[in-house]
């Protein structure tokens, strides 16, 4: 799973360079990439599946009141002026603590969803800084090359320089940040 997301990372980070892209920083990079991912889409759709579920368990019978009417009469056989109307009315209810019960598992449910979600954010935050990282690095070493060979300007070497250094100081960040958090679920 680990080399999925970082994969997938770096993919998503690498479509960043593209011209049009419009990445500021990290967080903005995290948004859209969160944006892009497939565990989130499938986590909404889950989200979606589950609603209608937890409406389920909220309402005050299981399933809808019916009504039924049936009309029995004696013209097929013997035509004895015989006529029956038979109405029937059948509303369900719960049995006790059923409901709760539903209710209860609609709860557990979403909660684990918004989990699951939560530690795929997580998942996928704690990639993104480092790929973040190593791709500024990248650019940058290609673009002093560039530089060196007369094809870039002494500014996209400097600005570049400043884009990598910027980029490890938010590496530095999320990594002490990570650091702190992983200190904190341990107390």
């Amino acid at each position: 799973m680990k080399n999925t997301i970082a994969l997938f990372v770096a993919i998503t980070v690498g479509s960043f360079v593209h011209p049009g892209a419009q990445v500021q920083s990290l967080s903005i990079a995290m948004d859209q990439a969160w944006s892009r991912y497939p565990l989130a889409a499938a986590g909404a759709t889950r989200t979606d599946e589950a609603l209608p579920r937890i409406d389920n368990a909220n309402r005050l019978r299981p399933s809808p009141a019916s009504v039924s009417l049936a009309n029995v009469n004696g013209q097929l056989n013997a035509n004895r002026g015989k006529q029956e109307w038979e109405p029937e009315v059948a509303t369900p209810l719960w049995l006790p603590d059923q409901r709760a019960a539903r209710q209860n598992e609609a709860a557990a449910a979403q909660s684990d969803l918004a989990a699951r979600q939560q530690v795929s954010r997580l998942q996928l935050a704690a990639e993104l800084p480092e790929s973040w990282w190593s791709l500024a690095s990248a650019l940058e070493s290609d673009v002093q090359r560039r530089y060196k060979v007369g094809e870039l300007t002494r500014v996209d070497a400097n600005l570049t320089q400043n884009e990598a250094l910027t980029a490890q100081a938010e590496l530095a960040e999320a990594q002490s940040a990570r650091s702190q958090a992983e200190q904190n679920l341990r107390h």
